[in-house]
């Protein structure tokens, strides 16, 4: 999830987000680096490919653990 309008730290925490089975079985993924947000914000070929480069480790974890 990425962060819109409220700090990432908030986002774990909150009772909806708590809902999604995913969620409660551990396997979310909160951006917190406004980077990769900016890249997937941005939309264009060069920064989709700088974005997935960061995140597809960060979901295969999460998918892991």
């Amino acid at each position: 999830m990425a962060p819109v309008g409220v700090g990432p730290e908030k986002i774990p925490g909150d009772k909806l987000f708590q809902t999604v089975p995913a969620v409660r079985r551990g396997h979310s993924v909160v951006l917190d680096n406004q980077d990769i947000c900016q890249a997937f914000a941005a939309n264009s070929a060069l920064s989709i490919g700088y974005a997935l480069g960061r995140t597809v480790p960060l979901f295969a974890k999460a998918l892991r653990d």
